[in-house]
């Protein structure tokens, strides 16, 4: 090297330096397109799902037009306006007092003892044990159902758990003998899923619709879309370590191997040029150092293999089990 040359630096030297010391990284102005994603909002369909779900529901609509139009003997039509998710803490911790008015009934399965519930608003349940009762007067006020009005309610609920048993297929579910009125009447996780199918029901000569709803297990309707449900609880510990394990295993891993390293001054980089020579800190019978993830782990010796660099590993370092 010339160090008279070295000591003179040109612009074009002060610009190599600039550009090393601070390089300016160019600004991205790409714009991203990306939708919000709600962490409180439940998510265990997917809308293809939930697209799906919607055969059951079609399903649903016409066995509650059955069922009713044979308990009232006549026609009856029932349509499905919407399936949403939802967290049970909605439910449970609602003060709404839409929901603080509206009756409910449990129906389960021999695993789950509150599969889901059938909620009616006030209005329905009058509209609909009035109805039953003969009474074609139906749009009165809210008020509380005479104890026959309640057991006439019962029935009709009935025949809805029958309608969700026969468009689902798979379960035949049972219902309590009790309708509870304001809250839901079991105590559930409030990180349980569930969703909500919101329908109507309409005598077939009347312009008048009652609404009520559905809330179900969302893991009751996951075969209906092919979503496989497995609980935690069918794993041991160990299954899950060793399957935590078994992935690790597989992730690759970068691997450096130093040769060697030495110091220069600024001034020494700045004035290199090709065919200079660099004299490293090392023997050239010393081991070299394999590092992963910044850690030297092993040391080896250079070699070659199928006419590529290769490193012999030679040792382990110590305190790296």
């Amino acid at each position: 090297m010339n160090n008279a040359m070295a000591n003179k630096l040109s612009k074009q030297k002060l610009q190599q330096i600039i550009t090393t010391l601070g390089p300016q990284v160019p600004q991205d102005d790409t714009t991203v397109e990306a939708a919000d994603y709600n962490w409180n909002q439940p998510r265990y369909f997917s809308d293809s799902q939930l697209k799906k779900l919607e055969d059951f529901t079609d399903r649903l609509a016409s066995a509650i037009s059955e069922n009713f139009s044979n308990l009232y003997n006549t026609d009856f039509n029932a349509s499905v306006n919407s399936n949403t998710q939802h967290f049970a803490s909605e439910f449970q911790n609602s003060d709404s007092q839409d929901q603080q008015n509206d009756y409910y009934l449990v129906f389960s399965t021999e695993q789950d003892p509150h599969a889901g519930f059938i909620g009616i608003p006030a209005k329905t349940a009058i509209d609909w044990a009035t109805q039953l009762l003969g009474d074609s007067e139906t749009n009165q006020d809210q008020r509380d159902l005479s104890q026959l009005e309640e057991s006439l309610l019962l029935d009709i609920l009935t025949e809805l758990v029958k309608a969700i048993s026969k468009a689902h297929g798979s379960y035949n579910f049972q219902h309590d003998n009790k309708i509870v009125k304001g809250k839901l009447p079991v105590k559930m996780q409030e990180s349980e899923e569930l969703i909500k199918i919101a329908f109507n029901v309409q005598k077939a000569d009347s312009k008048n619709s009652a609404e009520a709803y559905i809330l179900i297990l969302s893991s009751k309707l996951a075969p209906l879309v092919g979503k496989s449900d497995q609980s935690d609880e069918q794993f041991s510990s160990d299954d899950i370590s060793g399957a935590i394990l078994q992935n690790l295993q597989q992730m690759p891993v970068p691997i450096t191997t130093k040769l060697a390293s030495t110091t220069l001054t600024f001034e020494q980089v700045m004035s290199l040029q090709p065919n200079d020579i660099l004299l490293l800190g090392k023997k050239t019978d010393d081991t070299l150092e394999v590092v992963v993830e910044g850690k030297t782990l092993f040391r080896g010796k250079p070699a070659k293999c199928n006419g590529k660099y290769a490193v012999m590993i030679t040792e382990k370092c110590k305190g790296k089990e």
